[in-house]
């Protein structure tokens, strides 16, 4: 029984782990494309807010696109390797994802446009990444 249970523990981390790391690397490369050269360590709230408020839409777009694919890929690699697990199990890392971008939008303000659409996107890449992983299997926990 304990067995059972830590394979699906571990295989909600694993996913959690591929959401952060597509997450990293998407944003990092959007970052290659739009420095935010504006961004300092030391910024106030308000200072951040217009940073951000100044940004390119496409600098932010790839933001969410970084939200979208980590949902995805989370929850298609936690599904796929553990078809046995409850649904809430399979989509903890794009929720865990799209609660960090709810955080993200609590300290910093952002444009509506762009929580509203990274929300949505984000929620399309973990339904839809949940769906894939029932198709395939990646590896056998469970």
């Amino acid at each position: 029984m304990l067995k059972e249970v830590s394979k699906k523990v571990l295989v909600v981390l694993i996913g959690i782990i591929v959401a952060s790391l597509t997450v990293g690397l998407v944003e990092w490369i959007g970052h290659l494309a739009y420095p935010d050269n504006d961004f300092k360590v030391d910024m106030t709230r308000k200072e951040m807010s217009v940073v951000v408020a100044n940004m390119p839409a496409m600098a932010l777009l790839i933001v969410g696109i970084a939200w979208m694919f980590g949902c995805f890929l989370g929850c298609l690699v936690t599904r796929g390797m553990n078809k046995q697990i409850p649904l809430v199990a399979a989509l903890t890392p794009g929720l865990l994802t799209m609660f960090g971008g709810i955080i993200m939008f609590i300290r910093i303000p952002h444009p509506v446009w762009f929580v509203v659409i990274s929300l949505i996107i984000a929620g399309v890449g973990t339904y839809f990444g949940e769906l894939k992983g029932r198709e395939i299997q990646l590896g056998k926990l469970g």
